[in-house]
């Protein structure tokens, strides 16, 4: 199986599949698609994803799209390591969290979203601040209820953890104040210390 991952460097969703093709240890090809240059809306890129986001998985030629609905496809094709907990209230709770940035913090403070509020800088950040620090006080919260410590969900590094840590990068970015999260910052610590999240990492692939 030939797989391509036509990614931009410092997408969170990019990071997201990245990380889990080198979780499960997969050979790839990167093709780097530069946003700021607006490769994403050329014809080709627009007809591999009508909706011109980043990343899209070229599976033997067929281009697929959605980070999350690519990285469950990879966890069900590639068992080891399982990125999803095996008791089916643990997967709930990992889909749950996973969703919850994927759904309700990401496409809020990505950069379409900031231009389409205001055409200010410093108005745009303040926007994408409010977002992603509501979406962390629910995240730490539920952090705080599951008494987890290494990771969001058990012992190892689930599809939420996957979810996480790109948007803490971008909390980072937009100068978030990540004080009142403690919880996530020591998760954010902890994935960042393993290899898979290192090389799968913006500063890792930049080009």
């Amino acid at each position: 199986m030939t797989l391509v991952l036509k990614h931009y460097w410092r997408s969170s969703c990019s990071w997201r599949v990245r990380w889990a093709l080198e979780l499960k240890e997969l050979s790839y090809r990167k093709v780097h698609i530069d946003l700021l240059a607006g490769e994403h809306l050329e014809q080709d890129y627009r007809q591999q994803n009508p909706l011109t986001f980043v990343p899209v998985l070229i599976v033997d030629g067929k281009p697929y799209f959605e980070s999350l609905a690519i990285i469950e496809w990879l966890d069900e094709m590639y068992r080891q390591p399982p990125l999803l907990p095996s008791d089916p209230q643990q997967r709930l709770i990992a889909r749950q969290l996973a969703y919850l940035i994927a759904c309700a913090v990401q496409p809020l403070q990505n950069m379409a979203t900031q231009r389409h509020y205001s055409d200010d800088r410093q108005a745009q950040q303040g926007y994408a601040r409010h977002f992603i620090e509501r979406g962390f006080q629910a995240y730490e919260q539920r952090l705080v209820e599951l008494g987890s410590t290494t990771f969001s969900v058990g012992q190892r590094v689930t599809i939420a953890d996957l979810c996480l840590i790109p948007q803490v990068y971008n909390a980072k970015r937009f100068n978030c104040d990540l004080s009142p999260f403690p919880k996530i910052e020591r998760i954010y610590n902890n994935c960042q210390q393993t290899d898979p999240c290192h090389r799968s990492s913006p500063e890792q692939v930049k080009e």
